[in-house]
């Protein structure tokens, strides 16, 4: 575990076991301060505890990583991708709009074609606000492990397109116990990788990743009312359906559906030829020295 272009695939080897048992600790604390059992089903969980957790798993993620970037990786925080120097404001924008379009267009697409039927539209401040504040944590929380650690890590030492597929798979693997994930719902989520890990590879920030992130998750589930990869939350709109289909992507929510499949291939294709004219590839060295 040094500070070489070789070695960096072995600390992303090494880092796993820690973070387990780190945010293990770290959650299992936050549910002995709620006073509810480890392994409480989320579905059981109001958005206040949801906070708590997620809350104190983000915590064990950024000790995980810091102590791991420091110390082991002898390398700055900001070397993740989170020089605010580098920050494209006009790209995070786009971040955050391109992903409530896409729901837009799903939900208003599926509407039409009565894979899913409106309910009602509920506005609760509270919920929103907690919710908000869940959807910013997890984005944080996942863009820095996988995007920031893994994906940085690898392209030290491997082909950085492979290392992009490789911390796809892990991201999708990381999501394994969520309810109601299959195979359509596990092919999204490493589409959803790739798509995410794009512009970590081209711009070596992880910004418009944690814009894009967040903004999927929050217009999917607390807008429009889809699950969010298999985990129920509160929505602004109430949507049902009658039967579970792969269009709608049944329990799992629109992440488990061809629609999305289609969709995410088409913005990866899309971004890649919008970085490869727009955003050279910026080289890689040992010492997280980026150049153009």
């Amino acid at each position: 575990m040094v500070k070489t272009r070789g070695g960096s695939w072995i600390n992303c080897i090494s880092i796993i076991i820690p973070y387990v048992v780190i945010v293990g600790i770290f959650q299992v604390f936050a549910y002995f301060l709620l006073g509810i059992p480890v392994g409480d089903a989320e579905l059981n969980r109001t958005s206040w505890e949801k906070f708590i957790i997620v809350f104190f798993g983000a915590v064990g993620t950024f000790f995980t990583v810091w102590l791991f970037r420091i110390y082991i990786d002898k390398q700055s925080i900001k070397s993740l991708g989170l020089d605010f120097l580098v920050i494209s404001e006009k790209e995070c924008r786009w971040s955050m709009f391109i992903p409530a379009l896409i729901m837009s267009f799903a939900f208003f697409l599926l509407l039409l074609t009565k894979q899913i039927q409106f309910v009602q539209i509920k506005l609760s401040l509270n919920e929103f606000i907690l919710n908000c504040a869940i959807f910013i944590l997890v984005a944080f929380t996942e863009e820095i492990f996988i995007r920031g650690y893994i994906l940085n890590n690898l392209m030290g030492s491997i082909n950085k397109f492979l290392a992009l597929i490789i911390s796809s798979v892990i991201f999708a693997i990381m999501h394994l116990a969520n309810p109601n994930i299959n195979l359509t719902s596990f092919t999204n989520l490493i589409l959803a990788g790739i798509l995410l890990g794009l512009p970590c590879i081209y711009r070596r920030s992880l910004w418009p990743s944690i814009a894009f992130h967040f903004s999927w998750n929050f217009f999917q589930g607390s807008i429009f009312g889809f699950n969010v990869s298999g985990l129920d939350s509160y929505s602004v709109i109430t949507q049902t359906r009658s039967d579970d289909t792969i269009w709608n992507g049944g329990s799992f929510g629109f992440e488990g559906s061809v629609l999305a499949i289609i969709i995410q291939i088409i913005c990866a294709i899309a971004l890649y030829f919008y970085f490869s004219k727009k955003a050279p590839l910026i080289s890689y060295n040992s010492d997280i020295n980026f150049k153009r």
